[in-house]
């Protein structure tokens, strides 16, 4: 009988220290990553990069990227994307004009 009791306290003891919850969360976010710096720089002119790196204030997350992304003038070659954390980067396949 003593050892059923211990068992039972001891699955009491197990099964009520851990409770699965949802982690509580703040307000919604309703403003826009804000971009810090990009290469090259917006001002620069008469660069032909093989990439383009831009880096925003908070963690993006890339939604069909590709298809929301304008690029003027447009590229003829497609180009890959590559995220790390809160920096983007496009690589091009061809020199812009």
């Amino acid at each position: 009988m003593r050892i059923t009791q211990l068992v039972a306290l001891l699955l009491l003891i197990i099964v009520g220290c851990a409770t699965v919850d949802v982690p509580p969360g703040g307000d919604i976010d309703v403003t826009a990553p804000q971009l810090v710096r990009s290469y090259p720089d917006s001002a620069e002119t008469l660069v032909s990069p093989s990439y383009i790196k831009l880096e925003f204030d908070e963690y993006i997350v890339l939604n069909n990227l590709k298809s929301n992304l304008i690029i003027s003038p447009p590229l003829r070659k497609s180009f890959d994307v590559k995220q790390k954390g809160k920096t983007l980067t496009l690589e091009l396949n061809e020199f812009l004009s």
